[in-house]
């Protein structure tokens, strides 16, 4: 097999590879929207469970904070 014959198979391996690509690009491309849908979907679990953990969680160590004494500092 001399270098010619070499070369030609190797251009005939890439274009087959080349095809195989494409059609994982068209695939990913067909895919997009599912994962932006999934994307949002995470978007919006994450900040309802940001929110909760601040509603819940959000006092805990306040007790030299300004918000702790504002009460106080009021009432007098």
């Amino acid at each position: 097999m001399d270098w010619r014959e070499r070369d030609c198979v190797a251009v005939l391996k890439l274009l087959k590879m080349a095809r195989s690509v494409r059609t994982l690009l068209d695939t990913v491309m067909q895919a997009l929207p599912e994962v932006g849908n999934l994307g949002l979907l995470f978007f919006l679990l994450f900040y309802i469970f940001a929110a909760l953990g601040v509603e819940l969680f959000g006092r805990i160590g306040e007790h030299n904070s300004y918000y702790y004494h504002s009460d106080s500092l009021c009432s007098n």
